[in-house]
């Protein structure tokens, strides 16, 4: 009992509905230890993000809702990637409080400040 116990000392033992012809052990076990990035979004939506309880009455608000929360995750994810690949900042969240200090940005466009 003790060696089984010292065999399985440091092993994952996983069960998945993803087809073994698409995803090897590997892949599963590689996607279950990043779960805590998809956990760290959905915290982000209830405090970064602010997005809050919403009482909607139709299915397409509701959709609509919805698209628009997973948009917001997808850009939040986006911002925190680049930061992190140019080393601005290592989460989203701080570079958001970056982007709040005021700022003064000229825009040109084919050569012509707008």
């Amino acid at each position: 009992m003790l060696e089984q116990q010292h065999r399985l000392l440091g092993k994952y033992i996983l069960a998945t509905n993803l087809a073994r012809s698409t995803y090897d052990a590997n892949q599963v076990l590689e996607g279950y230890k990043s779960r805590h990035q998809v956990e760290a979004r959905f915290r982000a939506t209830k405090s970064t993000l602010k997005i809050r309880p919403v009482f909607l009455q139709s299915d397409d608000r509701i959709r609509s809702l919805v698209l628009v929360n997973i948009i917001a995750l997808i850009v939040y994810a986006l911002i925190e990637y680049v930061c992190q690949q140019e080393g601005l900042a290592k989460s989203a969240k701080q570079a958001l409080f970056m982007f709040r200090m005021p700022a003064i940005v000229t825009l040109t466009v084919n050569g012509q400040v707008v």
